[in-house]
């Protein structure tokens, strides 16, 4: 498991998956479903699920965690990082706001009940908490607890994949408000840690280029845009190959783009038309 989820934290997907798939092997032959390992072993999963952009077999795996959390081993720690990144989960589907709304309330009543709680949980709870404004379309708010979960998460080390993830979720909250160069700048912040840190195939390159992307549009830098679109969908498309087909953003959102981007090329130069 712990292979699985070294693999999983650099990026390299195919590995990771590869490497939990083992260990749910050996963990169906030596121990009980109900072990106390196994709430680490289906957490891990449903991290890894999530990062990969598989939004359902995530929160299959996390449920199946929290349950056996809450009816026998009660590790506050454990129950706090679960239900943060349920709650993320329900908000990026639109699933139930009010549920997610429930576990972020508990989350904060719990948060200062755990021993030494580290920036990690403090850094992941606000930008659950971000995530839950923007979807409520409160994008001042969400920045501001976008740009919270930043400082814990720089608090780990000057650059990490997380601070990469706050990043792009800063950039976004300055796109929905039509700040493009604040936007710009802190994308390709996150896009720099993330060459830096991981492997090209995590799910976080795809929602960094394509953001990328969408930010040059509006600012009619149309190359640039159709350079960042088309490496999402060639990272989407590789991530579709590894057997994960329904990571985030969607390969028909990436290719409206590129439809709109090749459009407004044609009609600016015929020449530049693919």
């Amino acid at each position: 498991m712990c292979l699985g989820v070294a693999y999983h934290r650099l990026g390299m997907t195919e590995n990771a998956f590869s490497a939990l798939k083992e260990s749910l092997k050996i963990h169906k032959e030596t121990i009980r479903e109900d072990h106390q390992h196994m709430t680490y072993f289906w957490f891990h999963c449903g991290e890894a699920f999530k990062e990969a952009g598989d939004f359902q077999k995530a929160k299959s795996y996390l449920q199946k965690s929290l349950r056996l959390l809450e009816d026998k081993y009660k590790e506050k720690p454990l129950i706090f990082l679960v239900k943060i990144f349920l709650a993320e989960l329900l908000i990026q589907q639109s699933e139930d706001l009010e549920k997610a709304e429930g576990y972020l309330k508990q989350c904060q009543q719990s948060l200062q009940k755990i021993d030494n709680a580290d920036y990690y949980y403090i850094g992941v709870f606000w930008r659950a908490v971000g995530l839950l404004h923007e979807k409520k379309q409160e994008y001042s708010i969400a920045l501001e607890k976008y740009q919270t979960s930043l400082k814990w998460f720089k608090k780990l080390s000057p650059e990490n994949i997380w601070i990469a993830s706050s990043l792009i979720r800063v950039g976004m909250a300055y796109f929905s408000l039509k700040n493009y160069k604040q936007s710009l700048s802190a994308l390709q912040e996150a896009d720099s840690i993330l060459k830096k840190k991981l492997f090209w195939s995590h799910n976080l390159f795809v929602l960094c280029s394509y953001s990328l992307g969408q930010v040059y549009f509006e600012q009619k830098a149309f190359q640039n845009a159709r350079k960042d679109f088309l490496e999402a969908s060639k990272m989407r498309s590789s991530l579709k190959e590894l057997g994960y087909p329904n990571s985030f953003p969607k390969a028909e959102d990436i290719n409206c783009y590129l439809d709109k981007v090749n459009s407004d090329l044609s009609l600016n130069d015929p020449s530049t038309s693919p």
